[in-house]
């Protein structure tokens, strides 16, 4: 059996500030575990600080799509206490003697009446490195309904936001952002729309992870894009 040695939840009332151009009623839920694995000598030290909206029809499509847990009819508690379990039985599956800390962070990072914006942020780190992986997500704020970029940016969204891409990583060739030159290997060929992105004030800003569009040294890349450009500021 699991051993749960500690666990604290706490659950604070809060309204959004920046980033948000309405104001939307959330609720920030808090959770904190250590859990053990029955087979092997295994430790996870997990912590969650998720913002979630108050609007149930939204909670429940942010719980689903944004956080990637299916059972949205369970309580907050229970649901990151499921998130808890879930990694344990993941890294338990991969075999090994390790201890690691998982750090889930989930926001609202835009609202207004058409879109809300949603970022899931995880950090992993075990005896040997810390790494970062993000999620965004858009949902319709009048359905729930997840928004695909060809549904925001039109059916030839593939070519325009790729030129776009590659106007704003521009200033960013600084070799410290992205390298200044480009290679075989990574060029502005491969700056393509991910689906991988969140709306914030007055830009989409597209989230590139560690290798995906340039060499390891340069990490996670982040590109915004101005909302005007691409058809969807109100």
């Amino acid at each position: 059996m699991k051993k749960l040695l500690f666990i604290l939840l706490s659950i604070t009332m809060v309204a959004c500030t920046s980033n948000k151009k309405e104001s939307v009623s959330s609720e920030v839920i808090e959770y904190d575990c250590v859990l053990e694995s029955d087979t092997l000598v295994l430790q996870l030290q997990y912590d969650a600080k998720v913002e979630l909206p108050t609007d149930k029809m939204l909670r429940d499509s942010v719980i689903v799509y944004g956080l990637g847990e299916e059972d949205y009819k369970k309580s907050n508690k229970r649901i990151l206490k499921n998130n808890a379990n879930s990694w344990l039985a993941e890294l338990s599956e991969m075999g090994g003697d390790n201890s690691y800390k998982i750090s889930v962070a989930g926001e609202i990072t835009y609202r207004d009446s058409t879109y809300l914006s949603y970022l899931r942020r995880i950090r992993w780190e075990d005896d040997w490195i810390i790494r970062y992986t993000y999620k965004g997500t858009i949902f319709d704020a009048k359905t729930g309904e997840v928004l695909s970029e060809e549904d925001l940016f039109g059916a030839d969204y593939k070519r325009r936001v790729h030129k776009l891409l590659v106007k704003y990583a521009t200033p960013l060739r600084n070799d410290t952002i992205l390298p200044s030159y480009e290679d075989n290997l990574y060029n502005n060929d491969i700056i393509q729309p991910n689906g991988n992105f969140i709306f914030r004030d007055s830009t989409v800003m597209y989230i590139f992870h560690k290798y995906e569009i340039a060499y390891g040294a340069f990490g996670n890349v982040f590109i915004d894009i101005p909302k005007r450009e691409l058809g969807v500021e109100n």
